[in-house]
This record gives structure tokens, sequence and C-alpha cells, in this order.
């Protein structure tokens, strides 16, 4: 899907093979572009349902918490709720507690990856949840990457129960011992929302 960008597109137009392959989890773009204009013909697809129903990916139980935020004031970039106006919406320690208390409830032991608003959003419900004795730690681009990549090992081989991200283990990241994910941000956006549901479903 990163192959209409810009920069993937130098690349792709600077080789000149014989035969392209391209693989990917997520077709539509955010941007609205169409990947079909690079890789004409559709060899292979499957869906979600699909790749459930065959044993691919495992099958979703979902759990809905009102948190009654309301985000009408919220505006718009594009297709993207704009960051700033999201972040003080969903900064809300009443709201930012149900988060750890719901773990408690109905996940308690289990990998989870609750997925972030803001910086500041993951570093302050990672926070709450060490405040219950929870392991947990905050991942996210600003993380050098020395100690992202201790976290994410100690997530996926140690100690860490729950790992709070914020725009980054989105795409390209696989934990086969992920088994609970918080969607404690709302997104307009299929495809981040799929990417971010692969990362449990696996």
């Amino acid at each position: 899907h990163h192959g209409t960008a810009a920069t993937y597109r130098k690349v792709l137009e600077y080789f000149k093979p014989r035969f392209t392959l391209g693989l990917t989890a997520t077709p539509d773009r955010m941007d609205g572009d169409n990947i079909l204009e690079e890789f004409k013909n559709v060899a292979h697809k499957l869906d979600l349902k699909t790749a459930v129903e065959i044993g691919e990916l495992v099958a979703v139980r979902c759990i809905r918490i009102k948190t009654n935020v309301d985000l009408s004031q919220v505006r718009i970039n594009g297709i993207k709720y704009y960051s700033q106006d999201l972040e003080s919406r969903l900064f809300v320690p009443e709201r930012n507690r149900l988060i750890v208390e719901t773990y408690i409830k109905y996940a308690a032991g289990k990998k989870t990856v609750v997925f972030c608003a803001s910086v500041k959003h993951a570093e302050e419900v990672a926070s709450l949840f060490r405040e219950q004795g929870i392991i947990s730690a905050a991942v996210s681009g600003t993380s050098k990457p020395a100690e992202r990549k201790s976290i994410l090992d100690r997530y996926e081989n140690g100690d860490i129960n729950v790992l709070c991200a914020c725009d980054l283990l989105n795409e390209g990241w696989d934990s086969p011992k992920t088994q609970v994910l918080f969607m404690a941000r709302p997104t307009l956006s299929k495809t981040l929302y799929l990417q971010q549901l692969g990362r449990g479903m696996r």
C-alpha cells in the first residue's frame, strides 16, 4: 500500500523488472490513491472474515465500553481528527482510569496493546497501569531506538504486560504473544483501524 507514495514510486520506477509482486494487508490507502494503478493484476484476495473462517486469523471478541466523550467539536483534518483537539478531549482522568479498570476486569495478566491518541496520552495511561502494579510501558516514534527495542523485547519475552502505543505499532510489527487490544483512540480511517486490529488477530 506504500507503492503509490512518491518516495516508493521513485524506487519502483528506478528498477525495470519483468515482474513486480506487491503484497499488502491494507489495500485501501488513507489518501485515496489506488494501488491497482501500480499493481494492475490482482492474483489473490483474502478478506478478514474469510481469513478467520479458514483459521489464518483468530476470531475477535469485542467489548465496548462507553466513556461519554464528546467528539463533536473535534476538528477534522482531511480524513483524520485534528490531533491536538483529539488529545484535549481524550485526556480525561476518569476515562484513562476506566481503561485500566477495564483491563483489570476483563484481561488481567494478558499481553495487551493500548492504542493511544498521543505520546502524552500513552505515557499517562502507562503510568496509571503501573500505579495498579501492572508492568506497563509507553512506546512511540519519539522513543529512542535502543529503548524502543528493549521495551518491545520485554513485552514479547519478558515482564511487560501492557504496551501503550502512539502511531508506532500500526504496521510492520508482529507479536504472537498479543492477546488483547484496546482502541483507546478513535479513528476515521478504515485502513488504520484494520492495521491496528491486525496486531491482535495474527
